[in-house]
């Protein structure tokens, strides 16, 4: 029959066991697959930043950061997350726990768009009053400091390579 304004029905009753096989299977194949599904949702974002890490207890790990995904993001051994309540900014928070020689919250990385081309990203990154600074290109920064693609930076013992995605 046609369905009339706000008349609710009960699509799931028909076909309940169908629907608890489908999902089950969908469960498995997540679990099996969590990786590579990461990856896929990642991908959905075009990458315009990567930060590489070449050194340090997090070697080989990379970071990406999509344009629209945030406006900044907070790098620490435990990055404080009331940061983000505090902004009307969209914040992201990396997480490098296995580097104690990293603060809590050591650096922010501040995404910068054009305001006349969108396509126009620039980069800085922040020292947050660490206990051992922020370096880039081995030199320690005392204020932000744009930062360009294969410029090192390195927080505690841990350095990263920027590069654009």
């Amino acid at each position: 029959h046609m369905l009339r304004k706000k008349e609710v029905i009960d699509i799931l009753s028909s076909d309940d066991e169908f629907l608890s096989a489908q999902e089950e299977e969908i469960e498995d194949d997540a679990k099996e697959n969590s990786v590579n599904a990461t990856r896929k949702t990642k991908s959905q974002y075009q990458a315009c930043a990567k930060l590489l890490i070449t050194s340090g207890p997090h070697e080989g790990d990379v970071f990406e950061l999509a344009q629209n995904e945030c406006d900044e993001v907070v790098i620490g051994r435990k990055p404080n997350q009331e940061r983000k309540r505090t902004r009307s900014k969209v914040i992201l928070f990396w997480t490098l726990s296995k580097d104690e020689s990293i603060s809590a919250s050591h650096a922010t990385l501040k995404l910068s768009v054009s305001k006349y081309s969108s396509s126009a990203v620039s980069f800085s990154i922040a020292d947050i009053n660490s206990t051992n600074g922020v370096l880039v290109n081995d030199r320690l920064i005392s204020k932000p400091r744009q930062i360009f693609p294969g410029d090192r930076v390195t927080l505690g013992v841990t350095t990263f390579l920027f590069q654009r995605g």
